[in-house]
């Protein structure tokens, strides 16, 4: 038994979906985007209990961050109910689809890069890792902080490209500013539930150093790093790299091209990122 039906992040219209109709390129399985993850669970537990060949694919995000392991492969995704614990599908190994979208081995593909454009482009993605280290520090430690009954706010900044992202200003990626808010987040939440501000303090340093050269995080980026934050902190970069025109939704102009490609390419797209080859398998073979 394979999977028949494939629920995911996002719209119908979206990068996961589009991707995943790349890598699931002549299977007959239908795929169903769900919007955010939230309800997700019991929305597949239902499901499954019409037909078993449904399955569900999730984005890690920060909510699997304590397993630094990396395998090329998505990991199982199962919940305990009564005592019975269920396969419900998978989730990505690395945070969000766009940080697939954003792999030099895709990037070079759609737009054949080769030689000095790949190394500019690479230095760039770079960059931006450095740029986003502290924030994306403050993020994972405002996840780790995260009592599942009640949301905390794990992002800030302003809103960008009506509303696809939120991404602070240059001058708000600083340690000392990124640890502020962090902070101050938690206070405002700890009005509701008490999370000791110490607390913050304790996951904050060591996962700075984790997110800065050197440390595990920074140098696997493209897994443990949002794809949308490195995107934005590389957005002035890529009109130059990528000959885009100076159009303000600059960011999803450059996924379009990079799904566009992915559409129109007669590659086999799964052959791209072995994750992607090893996620076609798990789905061809899925006998729940």
């Amino acid at each position: 038994m394979s999977v028949s039906r494939l629920y995911c992040e996002g719209v119908s219209n979206g990068p996961d979906a589009a991707v995943l109709r790349g890598i699931l390129s002549g299977f007959h399985i239908r795929i169903n985007p769900v919007g955010t993850k939230h309800g997700l669970v019991r929305r597949v537990l239902g499901a499954k209990d019409i037909s078993k060949s449904v399955a569900c694919l999730r984005d890690r995000d920060f909510d699997f961050d304590d397993d630094l392991s990396l395998s090329n492969s998505p990991s199982t995704w199962s919940v305990k109910e009564n005592d019975k614990e269920t396969q419900l599908g998978w989730y990505w190994e690395r945070k969000e689809i766009e940080n697939y979208l954003i792999d030099p081995e895709v990037v070079k593909r759609v737009f054949g890069f080769t030689g000095q454009q790949l190394r500019k482009y690479n230095e760039t993605l770079k960059k931006s890792a450095k740029l986003i280290a502290h924030y994306t520090a403050a993020r994972i430690t405002l996840s780790h902080s995260h009592r599942r009954i009640l949301p905390l706010d794990n992002f800030w900044g302003e809103e960008k490209d009506d509303g696809y992202h939120h991404f602070p200003k240059e001058k708000g990626l600083k340690k000392q500013d990124c640890y502020s808010i962090a902070l101050k987040n938690v206070q405002t939440y700890n009005e509701c539930l008490n999370v000791p501000k110490e607390s913050i303090k304790e996951k904050f340093e060591p996962l700075c150093q984790e997110c800065n050269p050197g440390g595990e995080r920074f140098e696997n980026f493209l897994t443990f790093f949002s794809g949308k934050d490195l995107l934005y902190g590389m957005r002035d970069s890529l009109k130059k790299i990528m000959s885009l025109p100076a159009s303000k939704p600059l960011v999803k102009l450059f996924l379009n091209r990079i799904l566009e490609g992915i559409e129109e390419t007669d590659e086999d797209v799964w052959t791209w990122i072995p994750e992607w080859e090893q996620l076609r398998k798990l789905i061809h073979n899925y006998a729940p």
